[in-house]
């Protein structure tokens, strides 16, 4: 036990000294924000404590030195993320690779997460439009989309960019995908797309 609040300690601290542009109010902000992290998601929530501080730190800090994405606009959309069904959410290291993009194309993160929400949770309640859009039957679509969230929006994304912004809407429509963050979230990734992948 006592071990374990020693790796803790340290585990804090480094992610602290990593990030403290990002987080200015220090280790109480960091400890709040991860914990919470930490509980949302299932590859993180069986992990011991000291594990996953380091874990998410490590990954926040090296996206951030890859490009312009900041720790704390992914805590912000990590956490809203979170709020998602569990059966529609991503990984924690697909949401990082996401969030990335949507952050470099100015989204911010309660624009981006809201509308990643908008698009699972809407294709998860019309799973036949969906299918035809995709031209899968029905159970092959949720079968995809159950078990492959992120590959969903990507290839959601793919098939949308080669209309243009009048093509596109119909189309949306039709899937019952409105929101305007939805289509700003869909508009980055399918100009993305490739960038995208090499954040993965």
């Amino acid at each position: 036990f006592p071990v374990t609040i020693g790796a803790s300690t340290k585990a804090v601290s480094d992610a602290t000294l990593a990030m403290k542009e990002d987080f200015p109010d220090g280790a109480s902000a960091i400890v709040e924000d991860f914990t919470k992290i930490k509980s949302l998601f299932k590859d993180t929530k069986e992990l011991d404590y000291p594990t996953s501080i380091n874990q998410i730190g490590s990954a926040m800090k090296g996206l951030a030195d890859e490009g312009t994405a900041t720790a704390k606009w992914q805590a912000e959309f990590l956490m809203r993320m979170g709020q998602l069904d569990e059966k529609l959410r991503p990984t924690i290291t697909d949401l990082m690779g996401l969030g990335a993009a949507l952050e470099e194309s100015g989204l911010t993160d309660e624009i981006a997460a809201s509308g990643v929400q908008n698009i699972q949770a809407t294709a998860f309640k019309n799973t036949e439009l969906f299918a035809k859009f995709f031209g899968q039957s029905k159970k092959q679509f949720e079968e995809f989309i159950n078990l492959h969230p992120n590959e969903f929006l990507l290839e959601f994304s793919k098939r949308l960019q080669p209309l243009t912004a009048s093509q596109e809407m119909q189309p949306l429509k039709n899937l019952k995908i409105e929101s305007q963050e939805a289509n700003k979230v869909l508009g980055v990734l399918g100009n993305k797309f490739e960038g995208y992948r090499d954040w993965e």
